[in-house]
């Protein structure tokens, strides 16, 4: 357990002094040396980890079955199936295909720094404390999701067109990223802030006395593609999908600082993808795959935090969105072990023959 916690912090301590290193260097080589230093901290721990996440056991099932030459299964995007078979000359092929697009997520996310005027170790901390555990195990809707995020540009913009190819590109990599397509024109309804916190109020009370869950159940029972979920404690226990207690504050709370400390600066339009992706993660009510759809909004949050925390001149104010992320990366850690996911490597004896744990969920 001990070294569990201390590979993530390592990750996410040395991986931002060296991008703080990079933001301050004038030596193009310097910058360059440091820069590189970052990424591959989180890089290398990354691809070389085996069986960490909820995912990886499923991706290697995947993998196993591609290799031996089966035709694409219906789920699986071309991307991932292409990939697959590049690598399907190793037992382990599946590494380099999760590597590979933990790689191109990452960097993407990053990139949108300097196109968007972002400071880079703003964006860079929080990417790494909001969305590392997403990146590292649900590759596919993570580069979906990094994809997605250009289409920030064109949603300030009004460029529909553009959103959409953004969109069918994203959904190259993950077909989820076609359901955001009509959202281009829903979050241009202008909400009010105090409109926007009294739902959020509303739906939190109403996730931890149950109420979301009964109608979640009861919606689940009418809509035929749902009616075998309706009794189903895996797709409807209140609290599976986004965790519990503190877990779910806290992705609520940092949040909802975009809500309430957005100025006119910021586009409204963020701002609602923003509150969309909470109500979405708060009614999901344990079903995984709403769940997962609330990213899509939430990938905005990173960039909106960012901002708010480059142009904010409240010390205090800092400090404190500073330490929620810490936290809220540190119950991440924590939940991973509570699973019995715990970090380890591929140099390990489970690795060799495709050992894989029990997950405790």
């Amino acid at each position: 357990m001990i070294f569990h916690f201390i590979i993530y912090n390592f990750i996410l301590l040395f991986s931002t002094f060296f991008a703080y290193l990079y933001s301050k260097e004038n030596n193009k080589a310097l910058s360059y040396f440091f820069i590189l230093t970052s990424l591959l901290i989180i890089i290398i721990p990354t691809i070389l980890r085996y069986d960490v996440g909820p995912d990886y056991k499923g991706y290697i099932g995947i993998f196993t079955e591609i290799q031996k030459g089966i035709d694409k299964p219906w789920y699986v995007e071309y991307l991932f199936y292409y990939m697959s078979n590049l690598f399907s000359f190793s037992k382990h092929g599946y590494v380099y295909v999760l590597g590979g697009y933990f790689i191109c997520s990452i960097i993407l996310i990053l990139n949108l720094s300097s196109k968007n005027n972002i400071h880079y170790v703003l964006l860079f901390f929080i990417t790494l404390n909001v969305g590392y555990f997403t990146f590292d195990d649900q590759v596919r809707q993570a580069l979906a999701m990094s994809i997605f995020a250009y289409s920030m540009k064109y949603i300030k913009s009004n460029e529909f067109i553009k959103y959409t190819i953004i969109c069918l590109i994203a959904s190259i990599c993950h077909t989820s990223a076609l359901l955001m397509i009509p959202f281009f024109y829903i979050v241009k309804i202008k909400w009010p802030k105090h409109i926007m916190l009294i739902i959020i109020l509303v739906s939190i009370i109403s996730f931890y006395l149950g109420w979301i869950n009964i109608v979640i159940k009861q919606l689940f029972s009418i809509l035929p593609i749902y009616k075998n979920y309706a009794y189903n404690n895996n797709y409807t226990n209140v609290g599976e999908a986004v965790g519990s207690g503190l877990g779910v504050l806290l992705n609520v709370f940092i949040f909802s600082i975009c809500i309430l400390s957005s100025n006119k600066k910021i586009n409204y339009k963020l701002v609602n993808f923003i509150f969309f992706g909470i109500i979405l993660l708060l009614i999901s009510s344990g079903n995984l795959n709403i769940s997962r759809m609330s990213k899509y909004f939430l990938i905005f949050s990173i960039f909106v935090l960012a901002d708010i925390l480059s142009t904010s001149k409240d010390i205090l104010f800092k400090i404190s969105i500073t330490i929620f992320l810490i936290l809220f990366f540190q119950i991440s850690i924590y939940k991973r072990h509570a699973v019995n996911l715990e970090y380890q490597s591929i140099f390990n004896v489970n690795y060799e023959h495709n050992i894989t744990r029990d997950r405790d969920y």
